[in-house]
């Protein structure tokens, strides 16, 4: 068992890929071979838009699970000082920016629709 309790058996990690679309094909034919067709997808919340689109188009029923290492977008007690730049903010932001790159890529890429 591991810190969230679920069974090592129960899960499947694919670490040979290199990007978001090489794990979500990577994956298909990891779970052909054993006859699945459905999984629970974990990754960060800021990546699972992305990462769900990737494997819905290549035939991976998945049911999100987006985790939630990442802090809360509004942390501080005093909400006026969200609004400072912080390393976290910038952080944030590029995560975010990067996300929404890759969405407008594979698109154009015709990995996901």
């Amino acid at each position: 068992m591991n810190e969230l309790d679920v069974p090592e058996s129960s899960l499947i990690l694919e670490s040979s890929s290199r990007n978001t679309r090489e794990n979500g094909l990577n994956t298909a034919t990891i779970l052909k071979k054993m006859d699945l067709s459905r999984v629970i997808l974990v990754t960060s919340a800021f990546h699972m838009k992305r990462a769900l689109a990737v494997f819905v188009s290549v035939g991976i029923e998945a049911i999100p699970a987006p985790t939630t290492s990442e802090q809360k977008l509004r942390s501080s007690e005093l909400p006026l000082l969200d609004w400072l730049l912080s390393s976290r903010a910038l952080e944030k932001s590029t995560f975010a920016i990067k996300e929404y790159i890759g969405l407008i890529a594979y698109r154009q890429l015709g990995w996901i629709e």
